[in-house]
């Protein structure tokens, strides 16, 4: 029944936004998000093409879902990288949310080098920096494996 709640609202998706990739199917949410939301924020990141999934997820935090998200450089480029699933602990705007994901987002890159690429250190990095702002977060899925 989820899948098919899930399909329906991802074709719909598809419908509203033209052949738009649907980034809110890499960073699920809790509770699971209404159409309505989704939309919104989808156009929210849809402005920009940088930090587009860090815009999404900043988005549902404001409006008080939790998301997660992966610590790569964008939504196709986190294989490898620990997913988190973060949760805000204050009210945040949605440009507030989003600067705030993309700055400890950063923090957490910083820790990675040739030498010591532990995707636990980029989590604690993550976390320490979040926490700091308003948020809480906790390792989501296993390294280098999105959300479904």
């Amino acid at each position: 029944m989820i899948c098919l709640r899930r399909a329906a609202l991802l074709v719909a998706l598809y419908l509203l936004t033209g052949c738009m990739p649907t980034i809110g199917y890499n960073l699920p949410t809790t509770p699971e998000a209404t159409l309505a939301d989704v939309t919104a924020c989808q156009q929210a990141a849809r402005s920009k093409i940088k930090d587009r999934d860090a815009r999404y997820a900043g988005c549902m935090l404001a409006r008080s879902y939790q998301v997660s998200i992966g610590l790569g450089k964008e939504v196709l480029e986190h294989a490898g990288f620990p997913y988190v699933h973060v949760e805000a602990t204050i009210s945040h705007d949605a440009s507030e949310a989003t600067e705030d994901l993309v700055a400890c987002r950063q923090v957490a890159r910083a820790t990675v080098t040739d030498v010591n690429p532990s995707p636990a250190e980029m989590e604690k990095a993550f976390q320490k920096c979040a926490g700091s702002r308003g948020y809480m977060s906790s390792h989501w899925l296993q390294t280098g494996q999105p959300p479904p």
